[in-house]
């Protein structure tokens, strides 16, 4: 079983006290998101345990410019469960289809029900009955639902 060292130091100066660590011989860990963008500014991906730094072995140097303190040992097993998974992404909810019986949830056709007569990607065609009269209508996919018969 490995342990680390666990060192506080200021926010966002986590990789600068991991080079000062690493010009002192030491072996420094500075754990990394990699589910969220890099930083415009250093390139490095940002830490899910700010203001901490993990050494193999203990530090004391005379001057101390980003390293604070020493906080504890820490198995390294811990801090691999700092390194986080990739969000799984949910199921697309199921496409409409042609045929399909809907209603309009938003607009001036709300509440009406019609069926889908062409499929434009993210818009689609619907038929709807209006005053005896049968109208195609350009719908947005967030603006109609499936329609579900009662009973």
């Amino acid at each position: 079983m490995t342990t680390l060292i666990a060192y506080r130091v200021a926010p966002n100066t986590e990789h600068r006290a991991a080079g000062e660590l690493r010009q002192a011989g030491i072996r420094a860990y500075v754990p990394r998101d990699r589910t969220r963008k890099r930083s415009p500014f250093t390139g490095k991906h940002p830490s899910p345990a700010p203001g901490y730094v993990f050494a193999e072995t203990a530090y004391c140097p005379a001057f101390e410019k980003h390293v604070k303190g020493r906080i504890g040992i820490v198995r390294k097993d811990d801090l691999s469960r700092l390194y986080l998974a990739k969000p799984a992404i949910p199921p697309a909810p199921p496409r409409l289809a042609l045929g399909d019986a809907v209603v309009i949830t938003q607009g001036p056709f709300q509440s009406r029900t019609g069926t889908i007569i062409e499929d434009r990607g993210h818009t689609y065609r619907v038929d709807i009955a209006q005053a005896g009269k049968i109208s195609s209508v350009a719908l947005h996919e967030n603006l109609i639902a499936r329609f579900i018969k009662d009973g």
